[in-house]
């Protein structure tokens, strides 16, 4: 079985997500040269609507070292949520760290809020390396999990023609 096909995805739809995150970082890079506006790539849901779970990644925090990868991410959840700090968000942007060698993500930073959409107030949480809780998406369907993994770990291998 293909990595794509593993993750739920036909091996024609990978490289077109990592040539989709390249182009997103290519065009932020040039368009946003010098601004300071940040350019969100929409995962699933939609970031105009409060009322539905959206994870959207930050293509040009990418960062390659070898087997592993930082991202930013961003999530607005429908409903209110238990972080694993045991209180209550509605939305995040964490700092990811991706070990491509064994295929998982873990949260290295979270800053929390209160209000869906990345509104109200907010905390943030940092991880020690040793307690660094898994990037998970439940009840997100499909669960995009898998998708980023195998998308920030195979950046490397696009090619522009």
């Amino acid at each position: 079985m293909s990595a794509g096909a593993a993750c739920g995805m036909d091996n024609a739809r990978m490289p077109r997500l990592s040539a989709l995150l390249l182009a997103c970082a290519a065009l932020a890079a040039g368009t946003a040269a010098g601004a300071a506006q940040t350019t969100w790539l929409t995962i699933t849901g939609d970031p105009a609507d409060a009322s539905s779970d959206v994870v959207q990644i930050e293509p040009e925090s990418v960062v390659v070292f070898s087997n592993l990868r930082t991202i930013r991410i961003r999530v607005s959840r429908a409903h209110p949520r238990k972080g694993y700090d045991d209180q209550t968000y509605r939305a995040f942007i964490g700092a990811v760290h991706i070990d491509c060698a064994n295929a998982t993500a873990r949260y290295r930073q979270l800053q929390m809020f209160n209000g869906p959409l990345w509104t109200g107030a907010s905390r943030v949480v940092n991880y020690t390396e040793a307690a660094m809780p898994p990037m998970a998406f439940r009840d997100i369907q499909p669960n995009p999990t898998a998708r980023i993994v195998q998308a920030a770990c195979t950046i490397d291998r696009v090619q522009t023609k």
